[in-house]
Formats: C-alpha cells, structure tokens, sequence
C-alpha cells in the first residue's frame, strides 16, 4: 500500500473526501470524491499510481493555502500577519500547501489568487506521498512524520477577513501589489 493512499484513508477516516487523479480516471474526477474505504480501494486498483487528492473548502473546514512563489507568502504575511505552524506540504521545486481548520461558515473563495500574488485557497490538494505526474517529485509533509491532522492550525482572523469571500468581487484585492497605479481613462 503507497504512502498517498494510506494518507488518503487517514482523511477519508476523518471524514474528508478524497479521491485519485490519474489519467485513467479522466478529468472530472474531484466529483467521485468520497469517504468510502470501499470505492477508494477499488480506485487504487485501478490505478496504484494515482495522484490522490484531498477536496478542501470552509464546508469541509479544512482551507489549503497555495504558496508557489515564497514572495507572495511574504506580501501576504506583510498584509495580514504572520502564519502558525501548520501541516505544510512541499515539493522538491519549493511550492507549499498550507493545510489550516476553519469554521464551517468561513465562506472563504476557492480557486481565486489572493491580491497581486500567486496564492490562492484551492479547491482540492494533493496528498503526502503522491508522486507529481511529470517531474516525479513525492509531495512530502515538512519536517516529515506521519500525515496528523493535529499538527493543522487555525487560520488567524486576520487571514479570514482579508481574503476575498464567495460571491465578492476579487477585483478589489488585487490592487496593493501592483506595480502601477490605475489611471482614469481621461489620463489615458
């Protein structure tokens, strides 16, 4: 048994979807996400090299931030203050998933970069010790050990006011790192 699918029955324990992405399955697949031993062993049989995927959401209570660029961790930390320790998943090429609990009601926007950055709260992440399909690098959990979904923090308040929420316009966080400053169109 891999070490992302026994991962992925620790979430799926917990009550968190999970679901494998491999060419095999298609695209789509974060639909068939589920908390069913059964029909997760049976997508491991398809496909034991499957990447496996946890959906992540303020309806799960679970948000995964997205820092591919250490920058933009920084600005954001500059915005809204400095992070806790959490459960943090890396790859050799130095992007980060930051996994943080959250209130049910968080309504928190997936998907959406936060402000002028590359961050962003994704909609599903992938789990430790699944293998990246092209550069063949395992994602691991910082400072290693086994997955513990204690070793997750809070996100601080700061963080839950300043990101954009479902159904607001993102627009309005992207302006504070531009590098140029918008003009009325009479000054065009």
């Amino acid at each position: 048994m891999s070490e992302a699918y026994e991962n992925a029955l620790i979430l799926a324990r917990a009550g968190l979807p999970v679901f494998a992405s491999s060419r095999i399955f298609g695209p789509g697949t974060e639909d068939i996400a589920t908390t069913d031993a059964g029909l997760l062993a049976s997508m491991n049989h398809v496909d034991p090299r499957a990447v496996w995927m946890v959906k992540a959401g303020s309806e799960l209570s679970l948000l995964c931030l997205d820092t591919p660029r250490a920058r933009d961790l920084e600005h954001l930390v500059a915005d809204f203050g400095p992070l806790p320790r959490t459960l943090t998943v890396t790859r050799a090429n130095g992007a980060t998933v930051r996994w943080f609990a959250c209130d049910a009601d968080s309504n928190v926007k997936l998907g959406e970069f936060i402000r002028a950055t590359k961050a962003r709260f994704r909609r599903f992440a992938v789990i430790p010790g699944s293998i990246h399909r092209e550069s063949r690098e395992q994602y691991e959990i910082i400072g290693g050990g086994p997955l513990d979904l204690g070793r997750m923090a809070r996100l601080p308040e700061a963080w839950m006011r300043g990101v954009p929420k479902d159904g607001e316009s993102v627009t309005a966080n992207i302006v504070k790192h531009h590098e140029w400053t918008p003009r009325a169109p009479s000054e065009w």
